[in-house]
């Protein structure tokens, strides 16, 4: 792909950006469904992503048709940096659901402490990432300050993966616990949670999103350090890969595997009221979990 003497380095596929938009439109459908079927407010943390990405690729789409407007260039990269942040912070209050559903024996932390860390982090992630956005938006194009910027928005996207790395290799070694039925720490004398393949394949989903978000992040640390210029962000075929693909995975894997959310909503289903696990750690609140406004924590 030629050089181009834009803010992009290139101009930005117009066929791309319209599957994008399509694609994140039909997750977002399905999103705001789920949130009229299942009424858990958790749904509302992707809805607020994919809006983002759809934004994001909106601006791309545009800047197909006037590649040199730096609006459209400062909008798609504030929004696809910032919107996978929401898709980390549904990912880790899932698990929190998954380890209350197999139960907390099985984790090395327990359900609460995935939560108070995990979205801790999520939210530093995201201000430094808005932060830096902010300052390069305000900033003349090519100045000192855009590269400040870019370099806070560096720092965040780089904290964000390592959180993910950690959460990461703790939701390994929670999914082996209960694959070995070896518990890892002391919890409630019980009967575990059956193990079923719809199970095994929504949490299958929240790994494969979880991985998607993980490649995405490591793909935003490479491009951002090489500057606006870098052989990275100026070749729209990487971000296509490493970028779009993953955060469209993530989207749409990530609303099966809320199934364990949903099962404390609908009460009358024989799962949820005669789920032990799920009764002994709501009166117990397995280490007096957090007392949330059910985002449902």
């Amino acid at each position: 792909m030629a050089a181009y003497d834009n803010s992009f380095g290139y101009i930005p596929e117009g066929w791309l950006a319209i599957i994008a938009v399509v694609l994140f439109g039909i997750s977002l459908v399905l999103l705001v469904s789920s949130l009229v079927v299942y009424r858990h407010l958790l749904i509302l943390v992707p809805i607020v992503g994919t809006i983002g990405e759809v934004a994001g690729w909106a601006c791309r789409l545009h800047a197909h048709y006037n590649p040199n407007n730096y609006s459209d260039f400062l909008g798609q990269i504030i929004s696809l940096v910032i919107s996978p942040v929401f898709y980390s912070a549904q990912v880790y209050v899932l698990l929190y659901h998954w380890v209350m559903l197999y139960g907390p024996r099985f984790s090395l932390l327990s359900p609460r402490l995935y939560a108070i860390i995990f979205i801790s982090f999520d939210v530093i992630a995201l201000i430094l990432q808005a932060a830096g956005g902010g300052i390069a938006g305000g900033a003349k194009e090519g100045s000192s300050e855009q590269d400040t910027g870019a370099n806070i928005m560096l720092g965040g996207i780089c904290f964000q993966l390592f959180s993910t790395v950690v959460f990461s290799i703790l939701g390994l070694l929670f999914a082996a616990a209960v694959c070995m039925g070896k518990p890892v720490r002391a919890g409630p004398n019980i009967p575990d949670t059956p193990r079923s393949r719809y199970r095994d394949f929504c949490f299958l989903c929240l790994c494969f999103a979880t991985l998607a978000i993980l490649v995405r992040a490591v793909y935003r640390v490479i491009e951002l350090s090489g500057g606006w210029s870098g052989s990275v962000i100026t070749h729209e075929v990487w971000f296509g890969v490493f970028d779009f693909i993953p955060m469209i995975i993530a989207s749409f894997f990530l609303l099966p595997s809320i199934y364990p959310a949903t099962q404390k909503r609908f009460a009358g289903s024989n799962e949820s009221t005669s789920n032990p696990t799920y009764q002994a750690d709501r009166s117990d609140r397995d280490e007096k979990s957090l007392s949330s406004s059910d985002l449902n924590i």
